[in-house]
């Protein structure tokens, strides 16, 4: 349960990575993006999205395009300071908030096959929400099994354990007690004692 515990956040956000990665191809996917004004306008189309809280467009070269919504300022400094635009064909980039409210992603050219990068920047103050729902989950399931082998235990010990004491410690009562105690216990067979009359 531990390792599961702790892969949750890091799946969540690799789940959200995937999905808007194919809202930001839908999206900017076309043929009439030929000038950096109409790129700026088919990528608000992604701001209708409730995980998109804005981004920025970047060239291959690394020269800005243009930004909408609230734009990235974690990937923007990391751009400004790379020297060459290799950055934006490789492999994705992700930085996370400080207070876990936003999850910037660099969707480069080559992974999205677009002639230019974008940095989305995405809500992510639901996934503390989820997490924290999960936390819950695997707290109720520690409890749910500790509670059925504590209670198999003691089922276990109270036949092979206690049953033997209950009988040993009603022989040495006066006989008419033993005979009212043992006749309770479910545990004892008829006939197994030798009652003296």
């Amino acid at each position: 349960m531990v390792p599961s515990y702790l892969n949750y956040e890091r799946d969540l956000l690799l789940r959200q990575e995937q999905v808007d990665g194919a809202i930001v191809s839908a999206a900017m996917r076309g043929k009439g993006h030929h000038d950096d004004r109409k790129i700026i306008n088919a990528a608000r189309l992604m701001l209708a999205s409730e995980e998109f809280a804005g981004g920025a467009v970047y060239r291959l070269d690394g020269k800005p395009i243009g930004t909408f919504g609230e734009a990235s300022e974690l990937i923007a400094k990391l751009i400004a300071s790379s020297t060459t635009g290799g950055i934006l064909e490789g492999t994705a980039i992700r930085r996370r908030s400080e207070d876990g409210g936003r999850y910037a992603v660099l969707y480069p050219g080559e992974k999205s096959r677009l002639p230019f990068a974008v940095v989305a920047n995405l809500r992510a103050d639901w996934i503390a929400g989820e997490f924290a729902v999960f936390r819950w989950r695997i707290i109720g399931a520690v409890l749910l099994i500790i509670g059925f082998v504590t209670m198999a235990t003691m089922a276990v010990i109270s036949h092979f354990v206690l049953s033997p004491y209950c009988i040993c410690a009603t022989i040495s009562m006066p006989l008419p007690w033993t005979r009212r105690i043992l006749s309770r216990c479910p545990w004892v067979m008829p006939g197994r004692m030798n009652w003296a009359k």
